[in-house]
C-alpha cells in the first residue's frame, strides 16, 4: 500500500482527501497544517506522495515544493488549491511537482496517484 503525506491548512480539505482516499490503495500517514510540518514529516516519513496546498501559513506549498525536491528530486508531490490560476499551476509544474489539482473536489487523483504508481521510480 502506498503512503501519503496530506498538506494543507484547511481541516476541511484534509478531510475531503481522507474521505477520497479511504476506499482506496493509499494510506494517508500524516496530516499537516503548514509547509514547514510537511518538510519535516516528509523528511521523517518519506512517504510516496505528497498532496500539498499551494496556500498555507508559516511556508507556502511552493516554497516546501522546492525544498523537497532538493532533499528528492524524485519525490511524487501533487499541488493542489482553490485558486484555478495558470500562474500557479506552471510554477508548480516548473518547480517538479508531478500534477497540480483544483480543491475542494479533487477531481482526477486517483488517476494521477495510480499513473505515477505506474512508473518504474517508485
Amino acid at each position: 500500500m502506498k503512503t501519503i503525506l496530506i498538506a494543507d491548512h484547511s481541516l476541511f480539505s484534509r478531510s475531503m482527501l481522507k474521505k477520497l482516499l479511504a476506499k482506496s490503495d493509499y494510506r494517508v500517514i500524516c496530516e499537516v497544517e503548514d509547509g514547514k510540518q510537511a518538510i519535516k514529516k516528509f523528511v521523517h516519513l518519506q512517504p510516496d506522495f505528497v498532496l500539498m496546498d499551494y496556500s498555507m501559513p508559516k511556508m507556502n506549498g511552493i516554497e516546501a515544493l522546492v525544498q523537497m525536491m532538493k532533499i528528492n528530486p524524485l519525490a511524487n508531490v501533487i499541488m493542489f488549491s482553490s485558486l484555478n490560476t495558470r500562474v500557479f499551476i506552471e510554477e508548480s509544474l516548473e518547480l517538479g511537482a508531478k500534477d497540480f489539482l483544483i480543491k475542494p473536489s479533487f477531481q482526477g487523483l486517483l488517476s494521477v496517484l495510480d499513473s505515477l504508481t505506474m512508473t518504474p521510480y517508485i
